[in-house]
């Protein structure tokens, strides 16, 4: 009886659990289209693995594990992709009409994002916030990295991304360039050409 008592608010909790995800879908920012090995994600102090198919809901905090490759299909299409022992927020995501933005968050670890809808928009805006500086982007196809207090950017394909912190501004407009911030009481340094193998390099940790 004791059994079966447990059993039943179980249940009960998990399936609150699961309906105060649903009625959020008013902010729904995305679904999880691919996964490779071990993530997690919380939300209000509960956290879940994640599964191919799963909702991104905003004020999600995305975790991955050793090894792990996480792909995200965002509500305007874009795509974005994390690497292993990486941790990721979706702070805001919204499209509406003619109006969209996005504000995301790199805590650590390697991202890739392809934009979609919301940087074609004449009143769009989707920016990636670090621990040291707030990166926009138009249009882009760009990868970045934070690990304690340095970042590096790399801009694979399209128009522009702009890297700033109380310090300086870098913008990059040529695929295959970048940048890096090596503290976190420093400027980005100067756009450089990328070599091939550091390009390489840098899509094998989100492939």
């Amino acid at each position: 009886m004791k059994a079966s008592i447990l059993f039943f608010v179980t249940a009960c909790f998990l399936t609150i659990g699961s309906l105060s995800r649903a009625a959020d879908a008013a902010t729904l920012g995305g679904e999880v289209v691919a996964l490779k090995g071990q993530a997690t994600v919380s939300q209000n102090g509960q956290t879940t693995r994640l599964y191919k198919g799963a909702s991104v809901i905003v004020g999600d905090t995305l975790k991955t594990g050793k090894g792990a490759r996480l792909k995200l299909r965002m509500i305007d299409g874009a795509e974005i992709s994390l690497g292993e022992n990486t941790e990721f927020i979706v702070n805001e995501y919204q499209l509406q009409d003619s109006v969209g933005r996005a504000a995301l968050e790199l805590t650590k670890g390697f991202f890739r994002a392809i934009t979609g809808k919301i940087t074609k928009l004449r009143d769009g805006s989707f920016q990636v916030r670090t621990p040291v500086a707030l990166v926009g982007v138009r249009g882009t196809d760009f990868w970045g990295e934070q690990q304690a207090n340095r970042l590096r950017m790399l801009m694979l394909d399209g128009t522009a991304i702009v890297i700033s912190n109380g310090y300086g501004t870098v913008e990059i407009n040529q695929p295959g360039w970048g940048t890096e911030i090596k503290g976190e009481d420093q400027a980005p340094v100067p756009a450089f050409q990328w070599s091939a193998d550091d390009i390489k390099r840098a899509a094998g940790t989100v492939n």
